[in-house]
């Protein structure tokens, strides 16, 4: 059975435009280095997974407050998706934790979202990386909306600590089911 040609033209033509943002994404950051070899920020993006659909009456304010997913910019309902990893920036690779932003590329669209602090436990990276152990950590859990019945693909980039060499970097990017 042969594709449409209508069709086949709009699937190139969206994933070109999901390229193009990707493309704008990067071109403000640069990719995660390996840990210890730069100034900038080094992490991963671990997992992401859909989870709960949010699709109530309340406000979306409320929603922040329950279950910590920043607002999203369409009107309707949000898949959201889980998405974890860990950060460290090694020119302070103790405190303070490193700030982790979400972006969500979905239909088109560039999209990004309030994040983070990678500040939760991650017994592994402070096994890895000994000179990262402090009282918090360096893991986060982000909670991302999502456009529901549709694919994106979600981002997260780490913030360069103030008042330190080094550049933004992206984490990683991964591309789910909604």
């Amino acid at each position: 059975m042969s594709t449409h040609p209508r069709l086949h033209r709009r699937r190139i033509g969206l994933v070109a435009v999901a390229m193009l943002a990707v493309i704008g994404l990067a071109a403000g950051c640069q990719m995660a280095p390996l840990p210890r070899t730069s100034h900038s920020p080094s992490g991963y993006l671990d997992s992401v997974e859909p989870s709960f659909l949010l699709d109530g009456p309340e406000p979306r304010e409320v929603l922040k407050f329950m279950y910590g997913v920043p607002p999203w910019p369409w009107p309707g309902a949000a898949k959201v998706v889980v998405m974890r990893g860990w950060a460290v920036d090694w020119d302070r690779p103790t405190w303070p934790p490193v700030q982790v932003i979400p972006a969500v590329i979905q239909n088109g669209r560039l999209t990004w979202l309030e994040g983070g602090f990678a500040a939760g436990p991650r017994p592994d990276v402070d096994a890895a990386f000994p000179e990262t152990r402090n009282l918090g950590g360096h893991g986060y859990v982000l909670l991302v909306p999502t456009i529901p019945n549709s694919t994106a693909t979600v981002c997260v980039v780490a913030l360069n600590l103030p008042d330190t060499p080094g550049d933004n970097t992206i984490l990683g990017c991964q591309t789910v089911a909604t």
